[in-house]
């Protein structure tokens, strides 16, 4: 299954998006894709984080996307050696899809991407472990 072109070519620049989770925050901001090589992309995320009781944070995040025909690797800017998820994919006639698990200490992140293929993609990430427990749903839209 031929992925690395079309995916790399679909996520380059710049997406808005809007995240919820369901212990009552949300939040919403910028992402860029910026090419880094052939099939390597790096992940720029800007925007504010609202806590439920109203209070408003910055948030920041980066991660390099290496992008494989059969998967995903997902990796930590700071430490591009320390790998947080790799999806494996799934493709159809209007999206490619996969699910990925990722284990930080004792805490567990089980994730789905869904990339439609039509200015659009999600990323959903349930959590749990002894000090966290949420499901976050990101939505987001190209620019």
């Amino acid at each position: 299954m031929e992925v690395i072109q079309p995916l790399t070519k679909y996520l380059l620049g710049h997406w808005s998006f809007t995240r919820k989770f369901n212990n009552g925050n949300c939040g919403n901001g910028i992402v860029e894709f910026k090419n880094k090589n052939v099939n390597e992309l790096e992940y720029i995320e800007n925007g504010t984080l609202v806590i439920r009781d109203g209070k408003l944070l910055n948030a920041s995040k980066k991660y390099i996307y290496m992008i494989f025909n059969e998967k995903l690797e997902i990796y930590f800017f700071e430490n591009n050696k320390s790998l947080f998820q790799t999806i494996k994919f799934e493709k159809n006639n209007r999206s490619i899809h996969g699910t990925g698990f990722h284990k930080c200490g004792k805490d567990n992140y089980k994730s789905k991407y869904d990339f439609s293929l039509d200015g659009k993609f999600q990323i959903k990430h349930t959590v749990w472990g002894p000090k966290k427990n949420y499901t976050s749903i990101t939505k987001f839209i190209k620019q």
